[in-house]
Parts: structure tokens; sequence; C-alpha cells
């Protein structure tokens, strides 16, 4: 499950000063005892903030190099209680041209059992959108086209959601999660071909009808081994009048064997009933020290129309220290309906 990337990332610190005053105060406008971080510190909040952040020299296959600013996304948590924890992450991209926020929840974990959680939050559909999307987890420049043409990553929404695992050994931990959510929608012609990236602000719902999805998976550790299985889905309509659905399934392995990572993702969807896309990815890379090079393999059906789209990608990632990396990567069509030409970049990429 998505875990708060604070607690991976920097210590908790204390927000404002020590207050005396056992008693909490009203936050205003002045100095002193009197400031919001006081009222803070005296409710004995721990506030917490870190950033992802990357810079690249992008060369696509069709259209000119540029430079990009694509992301400096801040994320911001706090814990509230010994049973809620608050978190945010906003995008600032291609240098502040797009201000969104990416996820906002609350998570209230009442036990050890489970935790709710409210707000906008990452879909947990396949292993890219919930837990590799971000720079410093994703060795490549390239999200997969998996995640361009058969799932609209990357994918947060409103709604609420319940998760939690369960230990079945010392070596076998099961995850589930279940959600209720605004889900995709937009304007919609049932003759089109949808961009589903374009219906993911469905912010004020456009249907009654609430989508709904889950994921069951299971860790398997043996040794320094560590093995990871994820099946998820989703279904919900898109359109004002909620008749056309769309329905999403997707299983995804993400392994560490020793020096060796696979990460790899099927994902089929069907659309108003009818089988619409197929989609997978294979990646492998080998750490070698501080070098991490990786090839990864990319293939996308359209099931209505069968053509096919194919494509190699070759990367190279070098750790500069813990924190900090720069990366090289060439793509390369396979097979390619469109004729697009190779592509690349290089890319310096941080998080602190």
């Amino acid at each position: 499950m998505l875990l708060p990337i604070l607690a991976l990332l920097v210590a908790p610190a204390r927000a404002g000063e020590e207050d005396a005053s056992p008693e909490p105060r009203e936050a205003s406008t002045g100095s002193g005892d009197e400031t919001f971080a006081h009222l803070l510190n005296s409710l004995e909040q721990v506030i917490t903030w870190s950033a992802y952040a990357d810079f690249a020299l992008l060369v696509p296959a069709s259209g000119p190099a540029t430079f990009d600013a694509s992301h400096f996304n801040p994320i911001l948590g706090a814990r509230l209680s010994d049973t809620l924890w608050a978190e945010l992450e906003l995008e600032l991209e291609h240098a502040g041209q797009i201000v969104k926020m990416e996820y906002g929840f609350l998570d209230w974990r009442p036990g050890s059992a489970f935790t709710l959680r409210t707000g906008r939050f990452l879909v947990p559909i396949g292993a890219y959108n919930d837990r590799l999307h971000p720079s410093f987890r994703w060795a490549q420049l390239e999200r997969p086209e998996l995640s361009e043409e058969v799932l609209p990553v990357v994918w947060s929404d409103l709604g609420v959601q319940v998760l939690g695992d369960v230990s079945l050994g010392p070596a076998v931990t099961a995850s589930w999660t279940a959600y209720v959510v605004n889900g995709l929608g937009g304007s919609w012609e049932s003759s089109g071909d949808p961009t589903l990236r374009d219906l993911r602000d469905n912010v004020i719902d456009n249907n009654s009808d609430k989508a709904f999805g889950g994921r069951v998976g299971a860790t398997v550790l043996f040794g320094v081994n560590r093995v990871r299985f994820d099946l998820s889905g989703y279904t919900g309509a898109l359109d004002d009048a909620a008749a056309v659905r769309l329905n999403l399934g997707d299983v995804s392995l993400d392994a560490e064997l020793g020096p060796v990572v696979v990460r790899g993702e099927l994902a089929r969807s069907t659309l108003a009933g009818d089988p619409w896309k197929l989609g997978s990815y294979l990646a492998t890379g080998v750490r070698v020290g501080r070098v991490e090079p990786t090839v990864r393999w990319d293939m996308v059906q359209d099931l209505s129309s069968g053509s096919t789209l194919q494509r190699g990608v070759v990367s190279l990632k070098t750790d500069i220290t813990p924190q900090w990396n720069l990366r090289g990567e060439v793509g390369l069509s396979l097979l390619d309906p469109l004729g697009e030409g190779p592509s690349g970049g290089v890319m310096s990429a941080f998080f602190f």
C-alpha cells in the first residue's frame, strides 16, 4: 500500500517553538506565543515536508528536443494524533505551467486491522500508478506505454478507501483495499476514441453512478529477496447519462532478487461492454554499485481495430548520492502503426 512518503524520506520534526502553556490557544496573526505554530505545538502536532524533482533534456519521437523542469512536487504531512495522519502532494510541473493537487487525504487507523482514507488519493490500480510513478522510485525517464494508453496514469480520484494488510506467516504478507470514487468522467461520444487521461479531473461528478474497485496482493520475503504480486480492478460510468461503462483489470509483479529488479504489468480494458485495449510492460534492471541499467519492453494492442504497438527502452541510472541521480535513456518503436522514430533523453532527479 501507499505509505506516507515523508515517513520514508525525512525524520519528523516539531512545528514551531516550545510552548509551556498546557492549553491550546486560538490561532491569530499576532506574534510570540499567539502564532499558529505555537498552537500546533501545544497540540503536539508533528509536521513533515519533503519534495521530489527532476530536470531533463527530452528528445521525443516526434517534435522538437526540449529542456523540461518536469516536476518539483512538495509533499506535506502531519501526524494529528496516534490514529490520524494527513498528507498532501502538490504538482508543480513543467516549470510551474501545471499546478494541481496530486493527492490530499486523511488516514484514520483505529488499530492494526485497517485504515480508512478519505479525500483525493492515488487510485490503487497497477503497480506504477500506486507506487512507482515518482521520480525516485522509477529508474527510467519514460512511463510505460500501458500507462498512457490503457491506464490513465498518474490517476488520482476523490472518494473513500479502506485498506489493510494481514500477516500470513513470517515471510508472507497479504494486502487489500476497496474504494468508492467519483471515477473518470466527462463529455463522451460512443463512436470516439477517448483519451482516458483527459477524463481524470472529474472533481464534481458528472453522474450519480459512483465508480468502485479494489486490489488484493501478497508480498513474499525469502532472505534478502522480495516478490510482490497484485491483482486490481475498476469499474465506472464515463458519460453524463452513465450509459458508457469502462472496466479495467490489472495484474502486476514487483520483484527484487538480489541485485536484479523485475517489474511488469498486464492490463486490459472493456468499453461499453466491448473489448477495447490490452497493454503490458516488462522491465528488468541490475543494480551494480551505484549503477542500474534497465531494459523494458512495452506492448499495447487496440482490441477493436487490431493494431499493435511494441516498443523497447534501454536506460542507465547512476546514483551520485542516495538522494540524487542521473539517467540516460533511448527508446525505439519495434512495431509502430504511427511510424514514429526513436526517442531519448537525459535527466537529473533528486528528492529530500
